[in-house]
C-alpha cells in the first residue's frame, strides 16, 4: 500500500513538472509580420529565396551606372499571441556591403512604443546608387526587438542585390521572358500574352484535399537573348538564380549563338527556340554556379546568344493551405508562395555583360 501510495504522490509530482515545463516551453510569443511592396519606380517585386526563409529579397539585375533611384515600402505589423497590450521598440539595421549600405536609407529607422494590435507600420526605403561602379552590391535591412523574449520574427530581413553594368539600359540590354514549354508566352490576368520579363500570370490546380498537383503551363522556361555590342569576343560564365522553381532534368540550361543575321532579337520565332533547345550547349541544371557547360560558350561581337532554362514550379504536392497564395488572378498582389522568378547574369571573368531575371504571378484555380 505504501508503494502504491508513494506511485500516486511521485506520478503527480511528476505531472506538475511535466506541465510546468511545457507551459515553459509552449509560451507563446507576439508575431511580426513583414509585408513588402513591389518597389514604387522599377516595380522589382519581392521575394524570398529558398535558403534564407527569414529574408525578402529585392533584385535588381541590371542597373546602368548612371545610376539607379526607387523606393522600397515595406509594412509591418506586431499580433498579439500572448498576453495583449505588449508594446515594443523596434529598429533596423543596415549591414553588408558598406559601399551599397551608404546609398540605402530607411525612414523611419526606429519605432517607439509599438502595440500587439495589429496597428500597420510603415518603413520606406531609398535607394540611390549614383556613383556606384560595375560590379555586385548586396545589402541587408535586419529589424530588431526590444525586448525580444517576446517576439517572433516570420521574417525579419530585407535583402537588397543590385547588379550595377555599363552595359544596362544602351545600346544592347538584355532581353528575358517567361514561356511554356512550346514557347507560347505567358497571358496577363485578361489573357492577353506577354513577352515581358513580368506581368505573367498562371494558375495553380489543387485536387479534393487541396494538395497542389498541377499549374498550368505544367512547365516553364527562362528565355535570355543578349547582342554582343561590346566590340570583343568573350568566353562566357552563366549564373542562374530561381525562386519556388527547380529545374526540369540534368540539363536543363542549353545556350546558342546565332549570328546577327539568324535572329533578330526584337521577334523571336519558336523555330529558333527549338534550336537552342537541341542544338545549343548544356550547361547542366542551373544549380551550379557558374553553369557546367559541356563545352566552351563563345560570343563573337555581333553574335547573339540565347539561353534557355527548363523549370518547375516547386510547391507540387505540396497542400494549398499551408503557403501563401492568392485566390483571384491579379498581377499586383503579392503572393509569396505563387511567385515564380528566374535570373542569369552572364559574367565574362568578372566582367558583367548582361543581367536580366523575370517573374510570373501563380493563384489558385477556382
Amino acid at each position: 500500500m505504501k508503494f502504491r501510495k508513494f506511485l500516486v504522490v511521485f506520478s503527480s509530482i511528476l505531472l506538475l513538472a511535466l506541465g510546468s515545463i511545457t507551459s515553459a516551453a509552449g509560451a507563446v510569443k507576439d508575431n511580426f509580420d513583414i509585408t513588402p511592396q513591389n518597389s514604387n519606380d522599377y516595380h522589382i517585386v519581392p521575394f524570398t529565396p529558398g535558403n534564407a526563409q527569414s529574408q525578402w529579397r529585392y533584385f535588381y539585375p541590371c542597373v546602368p551606372t548612371s545610376g539607379l533611384v526607387d523606393t522600397i515600402v515595406v509594412n509591418f505589423a506586431i499580433t498579439n499571441h500572448g498576453s495583449p497590450g505588449n508594446t515594443y521598440d523596434i529598429s533596423t539595421n543596415i549591414v553588408g556591403n558598406p559601399n551599397l549600405a551608404d546609398h540605402i536609407s530607411p525612414s523611419p529607422s526606429s519605432f517607439s512604443n509599438v502595440p500587439d494590435d495589429g496597428t500597420p507600420q510603415q518603413v520606406t526605403i531609398s535607394i540611390n546608387t549614383g556613383g556606384l561602379s560595375t560590379g555586385v552590391y548586396t545589402a541587408q535591412i535586419h529589424f530588431s526587438a526590444d525586448p525580444a523574449s517576446g517576439i517572433s520574427f516570420s521574417h525579419d530581413t530585407i535583402h537588397i542585390q543590385i547588379v550595377v553594368s555599363d552595359t544596362c539600359g544602351g545600346e544592347n540590354p538584355p532581353l528575358c521572358f517567361l514561356t511554356d514549354s512550346a514557347f507560347n508566352p505567358l497571358t496577363d490576368c485578361s489573357g492577353v500574352p506577354l513577352e515581358s520579363s513580368t506581368g505573367g500570370t498562371f494558375p495553380i490546380v489543387t485536387n479534393k484535399k487541396d494538395k497542389i498537383v498541377a499549374t498550368n503551363p505544367g512547365q516553364f522556361y527562362y528565355n535570355l537573348i543578349w547582342v554582343n555590342g561590346t566590340g570583343s569576343s568573350h568566353t562566357l560564365d552563366l549564373y542562374f538564380d530561381r525562386h519556388n522553381l527547380v529545374p526540369h532534368g540534368t540539363n536543363a540550361v542549353h545556350a546558342y549563338v546565332f549570328e546577327s543575321a539568324e535572329l533578330d532579337p526584337a521577334d523571336p520565332l519558336v523555330s529558333q527556340f527549338d534550336m537552342v533547345n537541341e542544338s545549343g550547349v548544356p550547361c547542366g541544371s542551373g544549380d551550379d554556379n557558374p553553369a557546367v557547360c559541356k563545352s566552351a560558350v563563345t560570343i563573337n561581337d555581333g553574335q547573339i546568344i540565347w539561353v534557355t532554362w527548363h523549370l518547375e514550379y516547386s510547391k507540387i504536392g505540396t497542400n494549398a493551405n499551408s503557403l501563401d497564395l492568392g485566390n483571384t488572378c491579379s498581377e499586383s498582389v503579392l503572393s509569396n508562395d505563387g511567385t515564380i522568378q528566374a535570373a542569369l547574369v552572364v559574367k565574362d571573368g568578372a566582367t558583367i555583360l548582361a543581367s536580366c531575371d523575370a517573374s510570373a504571378q501563380g493563384n489558385l484555380k477556382q
